[in-house]
């Protein structure tokens, strides 16, 4: 792993470039808005993930710290991502549903972004550190906001125009 990339070994993650102040709040904020009143919020809305799980479709066995590296080189800020210590169900509630692999656990690591833009940068940064064609990079999945709160809230799809950012007033 290259030395600038801050690393925390959890139980269950591996976080890269974590702590992060502006994601450790924001997740917390969720979870505490959620909890107070079941509503979507805008952390729910402007938290997209990046999926990719080991034998994915789009490749085949990435490593997650070679990746890591490979993107951390290439990309101007640092990215904010956590990998399973060992397989975890495949939960499939991003898009395309095409690009999760065949196994019903895989390990996975879950790049974060803040924003549509944001999301579609980390998928080619992704694609470029691992030599993939756009079609390919296309296949990896996304989705909005955390699982778990889909059984609360609905289908993230149903959150909010799926081709939008919730705006944000700075």
């Amino acid at each position: 792993m290259i030395a600038s990339i801050k690393i925390v070994e959890g139980p269950v993650w591996r976080y890269y470039n974590c702590p992060d102040p502006q994601w450790a709040e924001k997740c917390s904020s969720c979870r505490r808005q959620i909890s107070a009143e079941p509503a979507v919020c805008v952390e729910c809305v402007n938290c997209w993930k990046v999926e990719i799980w080991k034998h994915g479709k789009a490749f085949y066995q990435v490593d997650f710290d070679r990746l890591m590296d490979r993107v951390h080189l290439i990309s101007d800020a640092p990215v904010i991502a956590k990998a399973s210590r060992a397989p975890i169900q495949v939960v499939r509630t991003g898009v395309p549903d095409t690009g999760y692999p065949d196994l019903v656990i895989d390990d996975l690591l879950v790049l974060y972004a803040r924003s549509i833009a944001g999301r579609e940068a980390l998928r080619r940064l992704v694609q470029v550190s691992l030599g993939l064609s756009r079609e390919a990079a296309d296949l990896i999945p996304v989705r909005r906001g955390c699982w778990r709160f889909d059984p609360v809230l609905g289908p993230w799809q149903s959150w909010y125009p799926v081709d939008s950012d919730w705006p944000e007033i700075h």
